[in-house]
């Protein structure tokens, strides 16, 4: 019999066989992205039977995206993408306001090195354009009564520092991050940081997480990041561990909720990489006990 997992636990779901799997995991709590459009009606009905949901910006695909529609940001030195994401995260904090989503996700920055390899660092531009497009955005949502998780994407040389996140957090009252532990540890290795050293800088602005395991190579090449099979998530396991070129989920999740206890841990797990049930259970239970640990030590100080 299949154990019911607390609400602060929830996961992704990227089309509707991954959506259908969840409840299998004992999950009451999901995250709906890039649902096909045609599927609109049955989603709504499917959400509508869950404890509480979020979107991760956009919601469905149906809209001319100029690229691939997860590429569209916030922090984007190209005007009209810039204009034409901050317009979709206007109208998608609308219809999460509609269907009754706690919150949405939505990229922070794109990722420009995939582009151009010798793109600048520039985060004092990173940061200023971060504020100026969030401060808006920040005072929708809160209009609306949906929550807005500004989620790390990664390669972007204009926004990658623990430090510059700290100050973006400092500019924008009332900004909510969610931390996507994958693209900390790409950037870290890119960049030359722990991925923990970001957890513990986002963690006091934490709305969720985004949590999954990769095997990373010492040295990170954006531009070729996904046709040399570098791109993955495979679901949570301890066994993981041993082996330091894994990301350090754990350290992540300790230093996240030692800051924040109540954020939301959001399990985002590739369809193709979910092949085990009991292995991914495993891995599953494994993180909410350790969720568990953190907060109940922090209860007790």
């Amino acid at each position: 019999m299949t154990s019911t997992i607390p609400l602060q636990f929830g996961m992704v779901g990227a089309r509707r066989e991954h959506l259908e799997r969840l409840r299998g995991y004992g999950f009451r709590r999901c995250e709906a992205v890039l649902i096909a459009l045609e599927e609109t009606d049955w989603l709504r009905a499917y959400l509508a039977g869950m404890e509480r949901f979020s979107f991760h910006f956009p919601l469905l695909r149906e809209e001319p995206f100029p690229d691939y529609p997860l590429r569209l940001a916030l922090v984007d030195p190209d005007a009209e993408r810039r204009r034409q994401a901050v317009a979709l995260v206007h109208r998608e904090l609308d219809r999460a306001a509609e269907w009754g989503a706690r919150h949405i996700v939505v990229h922070l920055q794109r990722n420009l090195l995939e582009d151009d390899p010798a793109a600048p660092r520039d985060e004092a531009a990173g940061v200023a354009l971060a504020a100026e497009t969030a401060v808006p955005l920040v005072e929708h949502a809160r209009a609306v009564g949906v929550g807005l998780h500004l989620e790390n994407m990664m390669g972007c040389p204009w926004l990658y520092s623990p430090a510059a996140y700290a100050e973006l957090a400092r500019q924008v009252p009332g900004l909510q991050f969610c931390l996507d532990v994958g693209h900390a540890a790409l950037d870290g290795r890119y960049f030359g940081f722990p991925e923990t050293e970001l957890a513990e800088a986002m963690g006091p602005h934490l709305g969720s997480l985004h949590v999954y395991d990769n095997h990373l190579p010492p040295e990170i090449h954006f531009p070729t990041l996904r046709e040399s099979g570098l791109l993955r998530k495979y679901p949570v396991h301890p066994s993981h561990y041993t082996d330091a070129s894994w990301i350090d989920t754990p350290g992540c999740l300790r230093a996240a909720l030692n800051a924040q206890p109540q954020a939301l841990v959001t399990f985002e797990v590739y369809y193709t990489m979910d092949t085990d049930h009991a292995q991914t259970a495993e891995g599953i239970a494994w993180t909410v006990g350790l969720c568990a640990e953190v907060t109940g030590a922090r209860e007790e100080d």
